[in-house]
């Protein structure tokens, strides 16, 4: 029942591949022109094919040879002569496991676009720095009315010493650095924040309740903060006008 397409090479197999990503590329390890290795190597240093389950074949038996196609990014390694059953088995049983991290991406990147889309819209102030120079990678729209920009666009991808170079005289750049360097997250309560409005206008000044909370990489290591924080100012200024 599989739709088959040839390939009399390496080569050839790397273009049809290429020009048309299958669901399955089945390939010997001994072909002229590029061996199964290299095939392999190629289809997974492009993003079209990077993720296509690759089956190799070998009359190389042993250990080290099935190990050394599985470390080379080979899904699966079988050994000649094999039956016809095993075959089609494993094809099957790869097939089945591509479909299911396709279906497994979709609801990842939908469930993304559900939280990007909460993070965006919530009343809270929230931006996420990454790296120790603090490059803003996310900053919602209470982030943006927050410090006078129309919209995200204009503060992502910078740091944020150069966003809002006055927080550097206010001591808060000074705690980012050190909750990405300790891993420990930091809160503060009715903080006192004047920022330059854009264009020459009166400073603003904002008390807010806020959390610095580190975010980590797959090693445990931190690659960057999430901050969290709540405009109180009005709650603030109601205490002094008492």
């Amino acid at each position: 029942g599989f739709a088959v397409t040839p390939a009399r090479d390496g080569e050839e197999a790397i273009a049809l591949a290429t020009a048309e990503p299958p669901d399955l590329v089945l390939s010997d390890v001994m072909m002229p022109k590029c061996d199964g290795f290299e095939v392999l190597q190629r289809l997974r240093s492009q993003p079209a094919t990077r993720d296509v389950p690759v089956i190799l074949l070998s009359a190389r038996a042993g250990e080290e040879a099935r190990i050394g196609g599985l470390e080379g990014g080979a899904d699966d390694y079988l050994v000649k002569p094999f039956g016809a059953r095993e075959l089609v088995a494993r094809i099957e049983a790869h097939l089945e496991l591509s479909r299911m991290r396709r279906a497994g991406a979709v609801l990842v990147e939908s469930e993304r676009r559900r939280l990007h889309a909460l993070l965006m819209n919530a009343p809270a102030i929230i931006g996420v720095l990454r790296g120790p120079e603090h490059v803003v990678e996310l900053a919602n729209d209470a982030w943006c009315h927050a410090i006078g920009r129309d919209s995200p666009a204009a503060a992502l991808g910078r740091r944020l010493g150069d966003l809002l170079p006055e927080l550097r005289r206010q001591g808060f750049l000074e705690i980012l650095d050190r909750v990405y360097a300790t891993g420990e997250p930091f809160r503060g309560s009715e903080a006192r924040v004047v920022l330059q409005a854009p264009g020459g206008a009166e400073p603003r000044e904002l008390f807010v309740n806020y959390v610095y909370q580190p975010t980590r990489d797959r090693a445990g290591n931190v690659d960057g903060i999430l901050v969290h924080a709540v405009d109180v100012s009005e709650q603030v200024k109601s205490r002094r006008d008492v």
